[in-house]
């Protein structure tokens, strides 16, 4: 039932989020329930729940609830329903971020791929998308409606929409009123940054830092410039780096390169440290985009460097995290309170090198972060903080936070140490180093009589009046130190990494300090949940909640071994490699469309394989053909013979055509839509016909540019206009008063500029590079009479981000550019502007360019190309989705048993089926998640388990194995399919093994 109270269970008013009434650091992690196998869905849960974590979010992707038209799945891995109400049943927080486009990395941003085909333009006021998105709200809504926290449920935040940015306001705000009128009252959150904080929304930053000691200082003005333009307002950061993602064919581990982890840990320190009441780690947990589901040109597994991997291994980041959530929340009441928050040289500390950046909250959290790529180790002290001369050391890029003068216990102070703070509440404290290190805790007895003092042996204390001076050197072994029932425990680094933390009961949690892998409190506090390498014995030290009694267990865990869990190589195969063949003559899912026409006109997308078909007429002598835009990989069959493989764009000569009629065919790979579909939908196959013959190429070197507005220019324009129109439309530049014609006419203040000369972008110190200002280029050409009834192409090769493409006057097309950087182009690069010529004259080519982080404009000359004939009419379209199942099933084409090994393809170009089998046992008392990997395949292919396709592969890519989830195996025997080109060179080798083995077991407590 709907509360009336909605500020009493959560309000985000103040600077902190108040949860049920008590101020909360929010610390939330990114888990995908589409993106994890449901088996483990649970087991993710628990362990980001083990992490301190107190929150999990979630995107909610339409596109995959709703794959065909009006047909909703909420089934299986899309349960989102079963999965929120695990969250709930872990006693963790939820953020549901069910909006139309959610990014992710996902095929199409998360739209459905119908949607394409019916030309919607997404993420605007266009009525027909705005039908089909609330109709997607009114199904999705009432489902989770009553997963908020203010019905009774654990879901404290609701995100309408996804990196949406400035502008088409009323747009935005009709996706809140819709979703209120659903019955959704928790806050709503826009993670646009702070573009409408002030209409009583939450507004939420992403925040992805290149890793570098550069950006210490940054982070760290960062959040305190935000802070003191929202001092009303918890600072919220929706997506927080936490690991990277990678692209396909990309070779490095991300496509920023490794992140350091103790990078990635100093940042989550710096933002609280600052004033951040909040942050969603993404991605906390990896996942698996299985089959088609990634956008194109990215591989199935997400996200690499997570803290958790795709596959459940938990790596460095994990520990690294845990440490700093178990040294924050010991301070949360203090962080909540909103402290003063001072920084550099407003701190004053002596001996601090200028390479460390000091900050302090409330005189109570003192922190040095290490802006250089070297260690400092330094001697620092400081009379306003009374500490007297203390040794520190820090790696690069690292961050230490240092308690000061903190209450621990009723007449026990804590004044200050050298030594690092993990753990306190009202019986124990937990302090850790570096193995070898001499540490020093100074500490205060506010009570008449000295309390009793223990220590574990090599502990050295020193009373000065009612001062306490503890000396330790730590140990691998754990040390202690009581003072009447208070207990300090001194630790080494590495098992403050691996301390395990029961569930918060009065203030007071259980602990378990280890070595283990992972370790889990059961509810009753009296057994243990462990994961550990097998045959491994461990020492543990328990801490009770309840007495702070101690308990010091060897514990060692179980023998595991099977030959199932070793990496196999598999050697038989059933090769079939005239299923092709048959299936294409067949004309068995075959329909007549036209070159040009992609995917999704004719009804598939996603579709694995597809293949054009197609005639022309040649005189026999030598032709260039020119496909100037295939949206995917392609190979490329003349008189049914292959001649090419390519990728987007291709030009060939043809050395030998036929006189007469000429067969052509290309088989296109179908690999999804991209991710960002803030323009004309990038669709999947054929974007424009074929040409043959070029009679004249022209390079356009020669442009002018100027500035149409900038930032805020266009802000005051176009932000408060109540037209539900997007910055992309046909109608844009005449809603904000922009005559285009006219400007392309005018002949003051353009800035000339030829490619390979100075000054070939705008740079004005008073301009805003980020994404906002536009600028205008323009170029003129003459179209030579004697080409008239030929084709004319437009080649567009660079521009900075969003632009929009006119041919003299007449607007043409808007065009997503200026991701090279990412390895992948979202728009094509030629253009068939042959209505729009004047042929005998001179024509005007003008683009409109957002001014982006390369400087704005045209950043590579166009070309003009003059073509004699358009290969454009009717052709066969065929989806081979069909014919690989088919042939996977024995259907159709014969098998033969092959090897690998040496086996070459008898048609260079033809696709091969090669399946082979292989067992498989769940072995419940392990952990073994199971991996395919592919090593000297060096074509684009597909994998399949069981009939169900799980992945695809990407010549040259970084990702060559593939997480096979439990939810796609069978127990006992099994079969594994490829599709692919297979050769000899090099050498194919396909092995089956585990990330890694860890047994399950449980610790009985005495």
């Amino acid at each position: 039932m709907m509360t009336t109270n909605l500020e009493g269970v959560i309000s985000c008013k103040d600077s902190y989020f108040k949860i049920n009434g008590k101020s909360r650091l929010v610390i939330s992690g990114e888990l995908s329930y589409f993106k994890t196998d449901p088996i483990e869905w649970e087991d993710r849960i628990r362990k980001l729940k083990a992490n301190l974590l107190n929150c999990i979010s979630t995107y909610v992707p339409w596109g995959l609830h709703e794959r065909e038209k009006e047909e909703f799945d909420f089934s299986g891995r899309l349960d989102i329903a079963g999965f929120v109400e695990l969250t709930k049943q872990n006693e963790v927080l939820g953020i549901l971020k069910p909006s139309g486009y959610v990014c992710d990395e996902i095929s199409g941003g998360g739209f459905p791929s119908w949607i394409w085909a019916e030309g919607i333009r997404t993420r605007t006021g266009d009525p027909e998308f705005l039908r089909y998105l609330h109709r997607w709200l009114d199904t999705i809504t009432p489902l989770l409606k009553g997963t908020q926290i203010t019905e009774g449920g654990n879901v404290i935040l609701w995100q309408v929409e996804n990196e949406f940015g400035f502008g088409n306001k009323p747009y935005l705000f009709q996706l809140v009123h819709k979703v209120k009128e659903l019955g959704i009252e928790v806050p709503i959150v826009l993670n646009n940054g702070d573009y409408y904080a002030e209409e009583g929304l939450l507004g939420a930053v992403d925040y992805y830092p290149t890793p570098g000691p550069d950006q210490i200082r940054e982070v760290s003005a960062y959040f305190q410039n935000y802070r003191e333009t929202h001092p009303d307002k918890p600072i919220f950061s929706q997506e927080f780096e936490a690991g990277w993602l990678n692209t396909a064919t990309s070779s490095d581990v991300t496509t920023m390169g490794h992140l350091p982890r103790v990078w990635l840990e100093s940042l989550t320190k710096l933002a609280f440290i600052n004033g951040c009441a909040g942050l969603n780690y993404f991605m906390f947990a990896g996942g698996t985009d299985p089959g088609m589901q990634p956008a194109k040109f990215f591989p199935n597994g997400y996200y690499n460097e997570a803290a958790i991997e795709e596959w459940g291994e938990l790596g460095e980041l994990y520990y690294r995290y845990k440490t700093t959530h178990a040294q924050l929340l010991s301070f949360e009441s203090l962080l909540v309170d909103e402290p003063e928050i001072m920084t550099g040289t407003e701190v004053k500390v002596d001996g601090v090198p200028p390479e460390v950046l000091v900050n302090l909250r409330g005189m109570q959290l003192l922190s040095f972060s290490n802006a250089s790529d070297e260690t400092q180790a330094f001697t620092w002290e400081s009379a306003m903080l009374g500490v007297v001369p203390t040794r520190t050391v820090l790696l690069p890029m690292e961050t230490k936070i240092y308690p000061l003068h903190v209450h621990l216990h009723e007449g026990l102070k804590w004044i200050h140490s050298t030594a690092e703070f993990l753990y306190r509440d009202s019986s124990v404290c937990i302090v850790f180093g570096e193995i070898g290190r001499e540490n020093e805790l100074k500490l205060m007895w506010n009570s008449e009589q000295l309390p009793h003092a223990a220590d574990s042996g090599a502990v050295r204390t020193a009373w000065c009046d009612k001062e306490l001076s503890v000396t330790f050197t730590h140990q691998p072994e754990d040390q202690w130190l009581s003072l009447d029932t208070y207990r300090i425990m001194i630790i080494s680094r590495e098992r403050a990494m691996r301390t395990w933390f029961g569930p918060e009961v009065g203030g007071k949690r259980d602990l378990l300090i280890s070595d283990l892998y992972y370790a889990e409190w059961f509810e009753d506090a009296d057994q243990i949940r462990v994961e550990a390498e097998p045959g491994v014995s461990h020492e543990l030290t328990v801490i009770r909640r309840s007495d702070a009694s101690m308990q010091q267990i060897t514990y060692m865990a179980p023998q595991h071994s099977s030959p199932d869990l070793q990496e196999t190589e598999m050697m038989k195969w059933d090769i079939c490699q005239d299923w092709e063949a048959q299936f294409v003559s067949s004309n068995a899912a075959a329909k007549r469309t036209k070159l040009g026409i992609p995917y999704e006109i004719n009804g598939h997308n996603d579709c694995g394989y597809a293949v054009y078909a197609s005639e022309w007429i040649s005189d026999g002598e030598v032709q260039q053909l020119l496909i100037p835009e295939l949206n995917d990989y392609f190979d490329l069959f003349i008189n049914h013979e292959w001649v090419a493989s390519g990728k987007r764009t291709m030009k060939v000569q043809l050395n030998n055509p036929v006189k007469g009629k000429n067969h052509l065919t290309l088989r296109c790979y179908s690999t999804g839509h991209d991710k960002d579909m803030a323009l004309d939908p990038a669709l999947s196959g054929m974007m424009l016909p074929l040409y043959v013959d070029a009679l004249h190429y022209e390079e356009l070197v020669s442009w002018e540019q100027k500035m149409l507005f900038a930032k805020e220019q266009k802000v005051k324009m176009f932000e408060e206009r109540d037209q539900l129109l997007s910055f992309h439309d046909d109608g844009y530049a005449q809603e904000i008063g922009i005559d285009i014609a006219a400007l392309g006419k005018e002949t003051d203040n353009w800035l000339p500029f030829e490619f390979g000369s100075e000054g070939m972008l705008i740079k004005d110190a008073n301009i805003d590079y980020t994404g906002s200002g536009e600028v205008l280029n323009r170029t003129q050409f003459y179209a030579d009479a004697k080409y008239a009834g030929n084709r004319v192409l437009l080649e567009i090769r660079d521009a900075d981000l969003i632009y929009a493409l006119y041919v003299n006057g007449r607007r043409i097309a808007a065009i997503w550019q200026g991701w090279s950087n990412w390895g992948f182009e979202n728009s094509p690069k030629y253009w068939d502007i042959t209505p729009w010529i004047q042929f005998g004259e001179r024509n005007q080519i003008l683009l409109r360019c957002l001014m982006g982080p390369r400087g704005g404009g045209v950043l590579q000359p166009a070309s003009i190309s003059y073509y004699k004939a358009a290969i454009e009419g009717e052709a066969s379209f065929i989806p081979l989705a069909s014919g690989i199942q088919a042939a996977i099933e024995g259907e159709l084409g014969t098998y033969e048993q092959e090897s690998l090994k040496g086996f070459a393809t008898k048609q260079e170009g033809s696709l091969v089926i090669a399946k082979s089998p292989f067992t498989y046992s769940d072995w419940t008392d392990a952990v073994h998640p199971m991996y395919i990997e592919l090593e000297g395949v060096h074509d684009f292919t597909l994998i399949y388990v069981n009939g169900e396709l799980i992945g695809k592969y990407y010549p040259g890519g970084y990702q060559r194995r593939f997480y096979v989830w439990r939810s796609w195996l069978k127990e006992g025997d099994n079969e594994l399919a490829l599709v692919g080109k297979f050769t000899t060179s090099p050498l194919p080798c396909i092995t089956i093994g585990r990330y890694h083995v860890k047994v399950k077991d449980h610790i009985q407590l005495s």
